[in-house]
């Protein structure tokens, strides 16, 4: 799986946050890479294969300029739910893993935390339009992961925490 995210953080970094079309080498590229972190997921961690599914970013008409895989309940859309969320930067020098919730409603089972810019080393995954411009502010137990420290055993470790995390979570709000 390390090998996946820096493939696709080096492609994030060469596409120097351009719009994209999916046919583009690069996207195709970032697709297939994706595509292996979830086999990678599905083969070696554990969550609930009849309730959570992987989805992977594909965009509307562009390549996302932040590409994501998510694990999420079954015929749900990464906009309109939580999620354990790796999200990768435009620029390539990390990305982002946790349970993540998307929409824009407030919920009182738990509250996301603001991440902000204290120096250039920030790993930025706010996207460019209003729906994802504040994706930074968009997890509940954020865990930056910067291209000079990817570690896989933390990273498979930090993914059955935020499963755990999303267990909890999902439990919680089915029993308002």
């Amino acid at each position: 799986m390390k090998k996946n995210i820096v493939n696709i953080l080096d492609l994030c970094k060469s596409s120097k946050d351009r719009v994209i079309k999916p046919s583009n080498h690069a996207a195709v590229q970032i697709l297939s890479q994706l595509n292996e972190i979830g086999d990678f997921i599905d083969n070696n961690i554990k969550y609930d294969k009849e309730k959570y599914q992987i989805k992977i970013s594909r965009g509307a008409g562009f390549f996302p300029r932040n590409p994501w895989i998510a694990i999420l309940r079954n015929g749900c859309n990464v906009s309109e739910s939580l999620s354990v969320c790796l999200c990768f930067s435009k620029n390539g020098n990390g990305c982002v893993l946790g349970t993540m919730y998307f929409a824009k409603s407030h919920n009182k089972n738990f509250k996301t935390v603001e991440r902000k810019k204290t120096n250039n080393d920030f790993i930025d995954i706010s996207g460019s339009n209003l729906k994802t411009m504040h994706n930074n502010h968009k997890y509940i137990n954020p865990m930056e992961i910067p291209y000079s420290d990817i570690d896989e055993k933390k990273i498979k470790a930090y993914y059955k925490k935020s499963i755990e995390l999303l267990e909890q979570l999902d439990l919680l709000r089915s029993k308002r």
